[in-house]
């Protein structure tokens, strides 16, 4: 179990959130999408992490959230498709220059970066300190 470093996944994605509000306060949609996605993507790494489980691309990270988090119950099972739901956005906002994201989008994308880093907190903090989450 490497404890430190799936502290370090989620306070990476806890970071990615804050930016994702910061971005879409100041009204870059794309970039808010990106980093919500970016939140997302690191806070599921971290249980994964922590139960030694390791991957080397974001696919892999939703297949395997979905395999060895969501399968045995760890958390509830609509979290499996918050992954695949950011990624296509997450590739046009930092890709498709001709993609245009509306506040609407990137509003929408920061409400489920903000409710699965939370949710991941949750889970992390049943395994380790809350306090060493900050």
């Amino acid at each position: 179990m490497s404890e430190a470093l799936a502290i370090a996944e989620w306070q990476r994605g806890e970071a990615c959130r804050q930016v994702a509000r910061l971005c879409l306060q100041h009204g870059y949609h794309a970039d808010a999408v990106s980093r919500a996605y970016y939140a997302v993507f690191h806070a599921a790494k971290a249980p994964l992490v922590l139960y030694n489980i390791s991957t080397r691309n974001h696919r892999g990270v939703n297949s395997l959230f979905s395999l060895h988090i969501v399968k045995p119950g760890l958390v509830e099972a609509n979290w499996a498709s918050v992954i695949g739901q950011l990624s296509p956005l997450r590739i046009a906002a930092d890709y498709r220059v001709d993609r245009v994201f509306s506040e609407t989008d990137a509003v929408r994308a920061c409400a489920r970066a903000d409710d699965f880093v939370t949710r991941i907190h949750t889970l992390l903090a049943s395994s380790i300190a809350p306090e060493r989450l900050r």
